[in-house]
């Protein structure tokens, strides 16, 4: 509640729009450095909390995407199981679309207890 009351005071007094500089992320963190440190780990902890819930929200609806992955980079044994090809038309002509399915699997190696 500090930060918004303390936000809302400092734009009312500058008479700045509050969105001119919200894509401006060094100058954020700069403004977060200025703040205690008890109050810096309050508001990381809230925004790692909600990240947290809505990563969970979404894994539970099955919206979670993990992004692009390299397959085989890490060692992983990886094999093309399907090829579907199509021939799609759009304004300027014809494109080729292939689809692959692949099978990936992690080979562990157990380490000996010391």
């Amino acid at each position: 509640m500090f930060i918004i009351v303390t936000i809302y005071a400092i734009f009312n007094i500058k008479r700045r729009s509050l969105f001119q500089d919200y894509n401006n992320m060094s100058k954020f963190l700069n403004r977060i450095l200025g703040m205690p440190v008890e109050l810096q780990n309050r508001l990381f902890k809230y925004f790692t909390d909600t990240l947290a819930a809505v990563m969970e929200q979404a894994k539970r609806s099955g919206r979670f995407d993990l992004g692009i992955l390299d397959l085989g980079s890490a060692g992983e044994s990886v094999r093309r199981s399907r090829t579907l090809r199509f021939l799609r038309r759009h304004a300027t002509g014809q494109a080729p679309v292939e689809l692959h399915t692949v099978h990936s699997e992690v080979h562990y190696t157990h380490a000996p207890h010391l």
